[in-house]
């Protein structure tokens, strides 16, 4: 399923439009969709360690210090244990974003190529990319999941603490000049 947003309805020429459309349509028949749920699936497995961390610290947090040594060394146990696997579960779903990031990144010029072969047009990807740089709004989405579903979208949906390093996204800027080499920089206003 392709979702369309009505900013694209109301901005997007017809050309252009075909472009998005041909772009999304080829991440499905590249695989990228597949990629991406084994991806999301290593990184949320690599997350449960750290749930699983979170929930040994607070048991070992639960348990009253007393005068039992027994009792003590377990505690401590299940501390360090708890915050190895905090540690572990979060250094893993660091590194597994930043890897799902930098494929994503590259599957997206794949997609704009594709989608210049499938349309024959690559004015019409790039004319839409040029108008979602025009805009004052970009391509930010103000919804409660937005950053979960960031890879899905035709361009970066939402702002990221740590930026390009995390962007599923190329910036706008390489995306238009591998489809447009005569491109002069300007986007186009809305």
């Amino acid at each position: 399923v392709l979702g369309i947003t009505r900013g694209a309805l109301v901005h997007l020429d017809r050309d252009e439009l075909q472009g998005m459309v041909a772009h999304e349509f080829s991440h499905i028949h590249n695989g990228d969709m597949r990629l991406n749920t084994r991806l999301l699936a290593v990184i949320n497995g690599l997350l449960v360690f750290s749930l699983a961390g979170i929930a040994v610290l607070r048991q070992a947090e639960k348990q009253h210090l007393g005068s039992d040594r027994h009792r003590f060394f377990w505690q401590i146990i299940f501390a360090v244990l708890g915050l190895a696997l905090l540690v572990f579960g979060s250094l893993g779903s660091l590194l597994g974003n930043l890897i799902k990031a930098a494929i994503c990144r590259q599957r997206e010029f794949l997609a704009d190529a594709s989608a210049v072969q499938f349309t024959r047009n690559p004015q019409g990807i790039a004319g839409a990319l040029k108008k979602i740089g025009g805009s004052s709004a970009g391509s930010r989405l103000r919804a409660f999941a937005a950053a979960q579903y960031s890879h899905l979208y035709f361009h970066q949906g939402v702002k990221l603490r740590l930026g390009r390093l995390m962007a599923t996204h190329p910036p706008l800027a390489a995306r238009i000049q591998r489809l447009d080499p005569q491109w002069d920089g300007r986007f186009k206003p809305l």
